[in-house]
């Protein structure tokens, strides 16, 4: 563990900001460059593996090559007295999880935003044959503006690349793991990451992940990220799109085949371009399939309908208002004949009869109005 306040190769660490099994996080400060900077040290107890050394600087080497705006940068690979760092971009903001445990289930007109900006840096990765498969809120930062950052390319691989993990071995938080990754099937590829950001972009949408939250058993969230289909998300948030429903269920999918091919693929979808194909640049999975990409095919719901509820109040309010108005202007009209008779007192009784009616025209007026303007209200903007 580094103390606060002792050097690594010209960057003074300020604090421990993480720690896991391969090692800590450190927020430091490059005293070259007077910027404050993330250093990630491998554990001095795995410095002796070669293997872990060798995951260690994959990991930098792939981080290198992904140089994006919504993924954290890599500055430098340092071994100093046996011990390995990474230095990386500070992000600043809170993790994706926190975020939803702070606010709950995010509003669409939120959540897709920030949706679009992971799909932007996870399309990058993808395009350069790289592979995230840890995709969860805990590895996404968003700062006070929304900006987004994707984080922990430590188990990443290079698409097309053997021998950094056993056959059998799953890789993966296991409530984000795709289907595929829970057989430990070998031939992972972008579709993988896919599903693993539906069932993030579900929990941001819901507030809470679609399995079983009352288990401690590995196995029965296995079973049920296989075998389960998932809830509609309008029982814990009634307030999401028939699109962004669409667009979820087909992100997650359980066969790879009937899911989005791309991040490109599930963007266009969003902006509600309808399904296309993958950029020339997407990379092919680790194993060919004998059959291409199933391209998913739905229909864009239809906007409102025209807001005509308005004029079907108007109309509405009209209809019911125009008898008691023609019965009031009668009595009106006696009331005035009786007048030019002299007959006063026959005159007011007709007076008050057509301020009786002119009362109720105006009373029922207002309630049939206010009643067809809200049902037509809200029949145009139901989801």
């Amino acid at each position: 563990m580094l103390a606060p306040g002792s050097m690594v190769s010209g960057y003074r660490i300020e604090e421990m900001i993480g720690k896991g099994g391969m090692g800590a996080v450190y927020r430091a400060r490059d005293t070259a460059l007077d910027r404050v900077v993330a250093i990630k040290a491998l554990n001095p107890d795995l410095s002796a593996n070669s293997d872990f050394i060798r995951r260690f600087r994959n990991e930098a080497q792939i981080q290198a090559k992904l140089n994006h705006p919504n993924i954290v940068g890599l500055f430098a690979l340092i071994e100093e007295f046996g011990t390995h760092y990474m230095v990386m971009e500070f992000a600043t903001g809170r993790t994706l999880k926190d975020l939803i445990h702070s606010v709950g289930p995010i509003p669409e007109k939120r959540a897709i935003p920030i949706l679009n900006q992971i799909l932007n840096g996870l399309g990058f990765a993808h395009q350069r044959g790289i592979l995230h498969r840890d995709i969860k809120p805990s590895n996404i930062i968003v700062d006070k503006d929304d900006n987004v950052k994707i984080l922990d390319f430590g188990i990443a691989r290079v698409m097309g690349e053997q021998g950094m993990t056993r056959t059998g071995q799953n890789i993966g938080t296991v409530y984000y793991m795709s289907p595929e990754q829970v057989r430990a099937e070998k031939d992972i590829d972008a579709r993988s990451d896919i599903f693993s950001l539906g069932i993030t972009f579900y929990e941001m949408l819901t507030g809470r992940t679609p399995y079983n939250v009352d288990t401690a058993s590995d196995y029965t969230i296995m079973d049920e990220i296989v075998n389960k289909p998932l809830e509609n998300p309008r029982k814990y948030y009634e307030f999401i799109s028939d699109l962004t429903i669409t667009v979820l269920q087909v992100m997650t999918k359980k066969r790879r085949e009937d899911r989005f091919a791309s991040c490109e693929a599930v963007l266009n979808a969003l902006q509600g371009m309808g399904p296309v194909r993958p950029a020339q640049s997407t990379p092919p999975p680790i194993v060919q399939s004998q059959q291409p990409a199933y391209q998913p095919v739905f229909e864009t719901p239809a906007g409102p309908p025209p807001k005509t509820y308005m004029t079907q109040a108007v109309l509405a309010t009209i209809f019911c208002c125009l008898p008691f108005g023609i019965v009031a202007i009668v009595n009106s009209s006696q009331a005035s004949s009786a007048v030019k008779e002299g007959n006063y007192e026959r005159a007011k009784m007709y007076a008050r009869k057509a301020m009786t009616f002119i009362n109720i025209s105006v009373i029922l007026g207002i309630i049939v109005f206010a009643l067809n303007f809200a049902i037509g209200f809200f029949d145009a903007f139901e989801f």
